[in-house]
Formats: C-alpha cells, structure tokens, sequence
C-alpha cells in the first residue's frame, strides 16, 4: 500500500513538473529585435493604405483608424505579442523635451527613426538616465502607435 501512494505521489509531481515546462509568451526584448517587429507592423500599415488620398484620410479618419488598430493587433499575435501586454524592452536612453516621453535606441546616440521605440513614464521620474545609458523598460503595448509604449517604468539604469 504505502508502494502505491508513493508511486501515486511521484507520477503526480511529475505530471506538475512535466505541466510547468510548457512555453511562455516572450515578454522581454532587446531594441533591436523589438524595432524590427514594429518596422514590420509599420510596412503592412503603409501597404494597407498607400492608395488612399489624402481627402479620403480627411473623410475617413475614423474607419482608417480602427483598420490601423486591427492591423497593429493581427501583427501584435504574429508576433506572439497582444495590445495592453506588458512588456521589457533594453536600449540606450534618450531623451526627449517632454521628460515623461523618452527614446530607446539601437546603440548610443542613433537617431534612426527605423531603430527607436519611443516611450511614456507611467509617473514622473524624479532622476532621469543619462543620455546614452543603457536601460530597461517595462511598458504596455499600445494600439495608436507600433512604435509607442505606454506607462513605462524603469527597470534598470
């Protein structure tokens, strides 16, 4: 009897052991590869809308945005990544006129558009990074922008 209970045990913390291996969602990212997930969700974005004139953007503000919103989310899930999702992200720090907004770059001092991120402190941060610093971000993936994260808060200077 106390054979099988103990047998009974083993399979159970194996079967508990075996359940928590499964995959997780990625949730931190370097600037690099997250700038390439927003450059492509940009690309589709523009493939989606390069005919439209500027009159019918005017006409059509609303309905271009919701189609813009359901683009950045369809390439958030290709990417394994969902709206309002939390995530990190490492770059070099810079800044912005607005203290609450800042840039994640590439490498220090790359003002390519194309290799930035930029983000929105959740709260005022009474001690900025340098410039140039290398840092890392929480914040949530927001539907406006591909390139914006939103209610960041540092992680690490």
């Amino acid at each position: 009897m106390k054979k099988k209970i103990t047998c009974l045990i083993m399979s159970l913390m194996c079967l508990v052991i075996l359940g928590s291996c499964g995959e997780k969602a990625k949730t931190e990212y370097s600037i690099e590869e997250f700038s390439q997930i927003m450059e492509d969700i940009t690309n589709e974005c523009v493939n989606e809308f390069k005919d439209v004139t500027d009159d019918e953007r005017e006409e059509n503000q609303e309905e271009i945005g919701n189609k813009r919103k359901e683009i950045f989310s369809k390439h958030y899930k290709k990417h394994g990544l969902e709206v309002g999702q939390e995530i990190i992200i490492s770059g070099y720090y810079g800044s912005f006129p607005n203290p609450q907004t800042f840039l994640l770059m590439r490498a220090e001092g790359d003002v390519n558009p194309e290799s930035m991120v930029a983000g929105r402190f959740k709260e005022n941060i009474k001690e900025l990074p340098e410039v140039n610093e290398f840092i890392r971000v929480k914040g949530k993936l927001t539907e406006e922008m591909p390139f914006v994260i939103d209610e960041c808060e540092l992680e690490s200077p």
